[in-house]
């Protein structure tokens, strides 16, 4: 199988470089308009690049470096007053999911977002892994779409979608540009830049509002979800081995070098902890079947035909336990 999935990924990515046209995949991609859910073509190919630019370059990631700061120490708060209250259990859970909440809404939409907000951002966020699975009858038999409307699957969608359209529809009515000095760099949010590249004509082509919908939904869903459940199994497995969590604990101490706090430009040397990180997303991936993919055109894997339109689902979960990949997992 690792085989198999290496020629896949690796010799015929290009052939397998789309996304299959479903119901659920036009829904959240605005109609081909964002990056994660959109078929391959130009459209995404300016989007991937608009992304790579303006929102995720290193100089934005680290414009907000503020903001991840002032969240730690807020997170750092909650902890020790859940823990001072002489609680014998503390729900990390709880804590960290409303921790990546407040990040990831913080960096996309601005620090204006309200706790309710937030609150329901998370639950759209969640309930978005259960929709990527579900079946459309119309995906398969486009004769059968009433079945789907029947089982009640349609209004699930319909529903979800609605709840997405009325917060975008608040947050670009309501959003002022939030751009301020920080630390002496000019900090702008994602929403903002996208807005302000909306009204830029050497942008190449037309940005609308479905392509800011559709990118804004990627992140929030794509950040909250996954990073949320990557920090929920690193402290689980912290909890489960003492003995790494004493190896973490010794590294921190070491780089922080009496400080309460590392700063991001240290991370670059908690070498230990970042290989303890690989190895839970390895055991614990925060999405065990990838996106789905399909093939652009006709190709050949390991002597076998493959027709055009064929969809590919490949299980990170399955792969992270295969021992012949290597030698040393346990």
């Amino acid at each position: 199988m690792p085989k198999i999935a290496e020629e896949v990924i690796r010799n015929n990515d290009l052939v397998f470089a789309t996304r299959p046209k479903t119901k659920v995949m036009g829904a959240l991609s605005y109609n081909k308009n964002d990056i994660a859910f959109a078929q391959y073509g130009e459209s995404w190919r300016q989007m991937k690049k608009l992304a790579r630019t303006h929102l995720l370059s290193s100089q934005k990631v680290k414009s907000m470096s503020f903001d991840r700061a002032e969240e730690v120490s807020l997170l750092l708060e909650k902890v020790a007053d859940a823990a001072s209250r002489g609680n014998e259990v503390i729900c990390l859970t709880e804590i960290l999911n409303s921790y990546v909440t407040n990040v990831i809404t913080r960096e996309v939409l601005g620090s204006w977002i309200t706790k309710e907000k937030k609150t329901f951002l998370s639950k759209l966020s969640h309930e978005s892994s259960p929709l990527f699975y579900e079946v459309f009858f119309q995906d398969f038999f486009p004769n059968l779409k009433w079945l789907d409307v029947l089982r009640g699957s349609d209004r699930k969608l319909k529903n979800y979608m609605k709840n997405w359209d009325a917060l975008f529809e608040e947050i670009i009515k309501n959003h002022s540009r939030e751009s301020k000095e920080v630390n002496g760099n000019n900090n702008t949010y994602f929403i903002g830049t996208l807005l302000e590249l909306q009204k830029d004509s050497s942008l190449g082509f037309v940005l609308t509002n479905d392509h800011i919908r559709g990118l804004t939904l990627d992140m929030i869903i794509a950040g909250i979800d996954t990073t949320f459940a990557t920090l929920d199994w690193c402290m689980t497995e912290l909890v489960r081995h003492p003995e790494v969590m004493n190896k973490v604990k010794d590294e921190l101490k070491k780089v922080a070098h009496g400080e309460d706090k590392i700063s991001e430009e240290l991370l670059d040397q908690l070498s230990y902890l970042k290989v303890f990180i690989k190895e839970v997303i390895r055991l614990h991936p925060p999405s065990p079947l990838l996106l789905p993919r399909e093939s652009l055109e006709e190709c050949q894997i390991q002597g076998y035909n493959i027709p055009k339109q064929t969809r590919l689902v490949i299980n990170a979960w399955a792969f992270g336990r295969d021992k012949s990949i290597g030698k040393n997992q346990k």
